[in-house]
């Protein structure tokens, strides 16, 4: 089983924030918003009480230290690939401390490699009878004949999260008075060979040569991108979003300042004879071309009728 979770902050306004309808009724619209809407503010003491609703989620993957009961090492465990390109394998199964979910639904994996949240499935849930109900201000987990379970909207990453104990910590939803912008962006993304890989790093950095890359992998300034690697260039294939981005630019050394010695050398050891040795060829099954050229012995310029560029480099 394969999992990429790549999350990035991004400058966005808060979720949890309701703009007012009016200037005269900020206060009165805040406040219901915050009052209607079920928050909870995750901390270092309550984090392994709490857990992620995922929708990508193939399985329930929780903390090493999260509550649970029936913990067992596991004989089978599951490979999970992480975002910077490490492999974790789980270390026991367990099932979630929630006795009126179903039994497959309480089915769980302990994950060390987990860092922050533990993970819920909402496939799984469904799967096994639950019904998931989330609008913008309510989430729910329906189970038929038993009470719901209530999620809470996460104030720091706008994320739904379900308890993993029927009594978690509960602190009352606050109201932020400030105009902070925090809010996270995840995308989840799989690929299959290395040219997609290099393809969907290289469209992230708009498409820029191939060069640039490569100097900027050298310049350890991409290490923070998953497998991005001077190897994986070799699989990247032609990208149209370069060539459209350089082709109203000026193509380099057109008119190059730069001096180059050797030539200006070989450019005066031909002025040096200006009367050649005469060559004999045979016109057979050859094209012959005539032209006039006349030079000035003090001078030293050459005067010719021959359409393209000069037998001699102007020095």
């Amino acid at each position: 089983m394969n999992a990429y979770n790549i999350a990035n902050l991004i400058s966005t306004p808060n979720p949890l924030k309701q703009q007012p309808r009016a200037a005269n009724n900020q206060g009165t619209w805040t406040y219901a918003a915050a009052s209607i809407l079920p928050t909870i503010s995750i901390t270092e003491k309550n984090k392994l009480q709490w857990a992620i609703l995922d929708s990508g989620a193939s399985s329930h993957f929780l903390l090493a230290d999260a509550p649970c009961v029936n913990k067992k090492p596991t004989t089978s465990p599951i490979t999970v690939h992480l975002p910077n390109g490490q492999t974790v394998a789980s270390s026991h199964t367990c099932e979630i401390d929630l006795p009126h979910l179903p039994q497959r639904a309480r089915i769980a994996h302990i994950l060390p490699g987990l860092a922050n949240r533990s993970l819920i499935s909402m496939v799984k849930l469904c799967n096994a009878g639950c019904k998931v109900n989330v609008t913008d201000i309510n989430c729910e987990i329906i189970i038929r004949g038993k009470p719901p379970i209530k999620c809470h909207k996460c104030t720091t990453t706008g994320l739904w999260m379900m308890p993993l104990t029927e009594t978690p910590g509960t602190p009352p939803p606050s109201i932020d008075k400030d105009d902070e912008t925090l809010a996270f962006a995840f995308h989840a993304h799989k690929t299959s060979t290395q040219g997609e890989l290099a393809q969907y790093h290289h469209q992230s950095l708009f498409s820029p040569p191939t060069v640039t890359v490569l100097n900027a992998i050298k310049n350890h300034q991409l290490d923070s991108f998953p497998g991005m690697t001077e190897a994986l260039l070799k699989h990247l294939p032609p990208s149209t979003g370069t060539a459209k981005g350089h082709m109203h630019q000026t193509r380099s050394n057109m008119r190059s300042t730069r001096s180059n010695p050797q030539a200006v050398k070989d450019a005066r050891l031909d002025l040096e004879d200006m009367n050649l040795t005469q060559e004999a060829c045979s016109a057979q099954d050859r094209n012959l071309f005539c032209f006039a050229a006349l030079t000035g012995a003090k001078s030293g310029v050459i005067y010719i009728d021959l359409p393209g560029r000069f037998p001699v480099a102007s020095i």
